[in-house]
C-alpha cells in the first residue's frame, strides 16, 4: 500500500475488531499486517490506521471496519461522526471525539445539513465555490472535493491556494514548500459554498502553530489527476464543523460545533 508518507508492505490477517471498553465488535475483520513500513510511519506514535473511506477505495476491496459494523447489524444508526476540538498546539489532551452508530450530541449541534455524495469512494461531494476577503472563485461546474481525515491540511488547486494566501497575508517559503503567516494575524474567514449553503472557516482553523516562530497557513497545492478530487478538505475544515458520515444513504452531514 502506498501512502503520501511512504510505502507499507505485509500480509492480510483476520481477527475480531473491537472499540476499547465497548461491546462494539466486528467479526472476521480482514486487515493488513505490516512487515515493513515507510520511514515516516516509524516516527509516528500510532500503531495503525483505520480506513474510513468506502469499500471501493480499499486495498483488495477489503470491507473496512465501519462498513462491517453496519453490515453485521451492530449500529443503531448508520453513522460515524468526526469532531475535532480547537485546543491549539498540544497533544497532551484528547483532540476530539469519534462517535460510531449515532450522532455526537455532546459536541455537535442537532441540526445537520446533508450533502449528497457524488462518488462512493472518498467521502466526495461537489464544492460550488470558495471566497475570502476580495477573492471569490465559483467554477461553472464546481469542483469535486473530499472530506479527508487522513490529511493534516487542506489540499486545493494551485491557483486557489496562491490567491487565498495572498488575501490572507501568508508567504510561500520555497525551502519548506509551505506557506507561513504571523500567528496573531487578523484575517478574513475562508467561506465554502456547498449544496447551496455557505460555511465559514475562521482563522483559528487554518492558522496552525509550527513550533517557535511563525505559524503555517494550513493549505497545500494539490495536483489532482484521474478520478482524484480537486480538493481534500482535511482537519482545518473539520475543526470548524462536525462531520456526520452516513454509510447507508451515501451522504455527508455538516453540523455546527457547540
Amino acid at each position: 500500500m502506498t501512502y503520501n508518507t511512504g510505502e507499507v508492505k505485509g500480509f492480510f490477517g483476520v481477527d475480531t475488531f473491537c472499540f476499547t471498553n465497548t461491546s462494539v465488535c466486528v467479526n472476521g475483520q480482514q486487515f493488513g499486517q505490516a512487515t515493513t513500513i515507510g520511514e515516516a510511519f516509524g516516527k509516528q506514535p500510532e500503531d495503525g490506521i483505520i480506513g474510513l473511506g468506502w469499500p471501493a477505495l480499499a486495498v483488495n476491496q477489503q470491507t473496512p471496519p465501519m462498513f462491517n459494523l453496519l453490515n453485521q447489524g451492530k449500529l443503531d444508526l448508520p453513522y460515524f461522526v468526526v469532531y475535532l476540538a480547537e485546543i491549539g498546539p498540544t497533544s497532551q489532551i484528547n483532540g476530539g471525539a469519534f462517535t460510531v452508530g449515532g450522532l455526537d450530541t455532546t459536541n455537535c449541534d442537532a441540526n445537520v445539513d446533508w450533502v449528497p455524495l457524488t462518488s462512493r469512494t472518498f467521502w466526495q461531494f461537489k464544492l460550488s465555490g470558495v471566497s475570502s476577503g476580495s477573492y471569490t472563485q465559483t467554477p461553472s461546474s464546481g469542483w469535486q472535493a473530499a472530506a479527508d481525515t487522513a490529511a493534516s491540511f487542506i489540499g486545493a488547486p494551485k491557483s486557489v491556494v496562491t490567491s487565498l494566501a495572498k488575501v490572507i497575508g501568508a508567504t510561500y517559503v520555497p525551502l519548506t514548500g509551505a506557506f507561513f503567516i504571523d500567528c496573531d494575524a487578523v484575517t478574513p474567514d475562508i467561506v465554502f459554498t456547498i449544496n447551496g449553503k455557505t460555511y465559514n472557516m475562521p482563522s483559528s482553523s487554518f492558522v496552525v502553530s509550527a513550533g517557535p516562530g511563525p505559524c503555517m497557513f494550513a493549505f497545500y497545492e494539490l495536483s489532482a489527476g484521474g478520478f482524484y478530487p480537486s480538493w481534500m478538505l482535511g482537519p482545518p475544515f473539520m475543526r470548524a464543523f462536525c462531520h456526520v458520515h452516513d454509510m447507508q444513504n451515501g451522504r455527508l452531514g455538516l453540523a455546527n460545533i457547540k
